[in-house]
């Protein structure tokens, strides 16, 4: 049967930031920040792990998956280092003048 050679692999990307993520949390926080909203909502103590992935690193893995077939069916794809809530917060709201959270 034809189906047997294809495999199929589940990927789980972390949090989508780059182009066109319009309707993602990346773009509400920078859009909160950048309209200067106060205070930036932090989600319980802000310690937890946002596991993040450019688009372009998604379309690159997408690509090693296929060219290379790991033996793993379950894949998770992110940047190599996750930041805390807080962190990634405090970064924007540095970066564009809006420095409070809650």
């Amino acid at each position: 049967m034809a189906y047997s050679r294809l495999a199929a692999y589940v990927v789980c990307p972390g949090v989508l930031y780059g182009a066109g993520e319009d309707d993602s949390q990346m773009h509400r926080l920078w859009r909160a920040a950048w309209e200067g909203q106060q205070p930036l909502q932090l989600h319980g103590e802000g310690r937890n792990r946002l596991p993040t992935l450019h688009v372009q690193d998604l379309a690159a893995f997408a690509e090693a998956v296929v060219l290379q077939q790991p033996a793993g069916r379950y894949l998770l794809a992110c940047d190599e280092e996750a930041v805390s809530q807080a962190e990634l917060l405090g970064a924007v709201g540095q970066l564009l003048g809006n420095k409070q959270m809650q």
